[in-house]
């Protein structure tokens, strides 16, 4: 459920350059463990792959490049477990319900982060959440939470009223006031927000 986190540049600073901020970040990860109580990403695609090749264990999101290809050709993604994306990328609309649902067959998560204030808006929140998005990465958590506290409550609804037959236990969700959020670190921009199922995220100064 919703949960929130911190920009924050504390695990690693915006000095070092993107190899050198995987190193630094998968050691922090390491002493500061679990690892899957994190995820990683950064806008450059090799620094990624650097950062899966000595941190395995640890959740990560594509880069800018793997994730167009990804818009392209759809399908898998082994190695990653999450899309971190923005609605829009200049005219290209990103985020539609077929990604989506292209993203969740795949068996990723669909974090959303904003270009700015003009989409980090009510509108913009619940067209997304409609769409079945699985996380904000929002910088108005306050603003945003009616809203994924409406999502929430009808999928959850959703949910109840569906008979399925269960052969094993369903994944666990974070109640609505954990604290057990997940960190998304990108790397090279010092930056670190919370995400859960559907998350927001709050600036810190």
């Amino acid at each position: 459920e919703i949960t929130y986190g911190d920009w924050s540049s504390d695990v690693c600073s915006s000095d070092l350059d993107g190899m050198a901020g995987a190193d630094a970040l998968a050691a922090y990860i390491a002493d500061h463990g679990p690892a899957d109580r994190w995820v990683v990403v950064s806008f450059d695609s090799a620094v990624m792959e650097h950062f899966r090749s000595i941190a395995p264990s640890v959740p990560v999101a594509p880069g800018v490049d793997t994730v167009t290809q990804w818009f392209g050709a759809r399908g898998p993604l082994p190695g990653y477990s999450y899309l971190e994306v923005p609605p829009v990328y200049g005219a290209i609309e990103v985020v539609t319900p077929q990604f989506v649902a292209d993203a969740h067959a795949a068996g990723l998560k669909v974090w959303v982060w904003f270009n700015g204030a003009d989409d980090d808006v009510p509108a913009v929140w619940e067209r997304l959440l409609a769409m079945g998005v699985d996380g904000l990465d929002t910088a108005r958590p306050a603003a945003a939470e009616p809203y994924i506290a409406a999502a929430n409550a009808a999928r959850a609804a959703a949910a109840s009223t569906t008979t399925t037959v269960a052969t094993s236990p369903g994944p666990a969700t974070l109640p609505a006031t954990g604290l057990e959020a997940l960190p998304t670190v990108l790397i090279g921009a010092g930056a670190v927000v919370g995400g859960a199922a559907l998350t927001s995220a709050r600036r810190r100064r």
